[in-house]
């Protein structure tokens, strides 16, 4: 978002919020609900790797490839 002088305003950005940015509603997709990265790609238009990131930028811990045949 741009001020009428054409600056930048400080906490703003240009894309619309995003879901998986939100820690706890990311938690509950993947920890509680079981939810795939690449679901959670899906739905929200993105990557499984952005996904990914925002787990990792969130402290949230990733499912063992065990733990996720077990889900499935």
């Amino acid at each position: 978002m741009r001020a009428a002088n054409g600056q930048f305003i400080k906490g703003t950005h240009w894309r619309p919020k995003a879901h998986h940015w939100d820690a706890a509603w990311l938690r509950e997709q993947y920890s509680v609900l079981g939810r795939s990265t690449g679901e959670i790609a899906a739905e929200a238009g993105t990557t499984d790797a952005a996904i990914l990131y925002w787990l990792k930028k969130h402290g949230i811990p990733r499912r063992s490839v065990a733990q996720a045949r077990a889900l499935k």
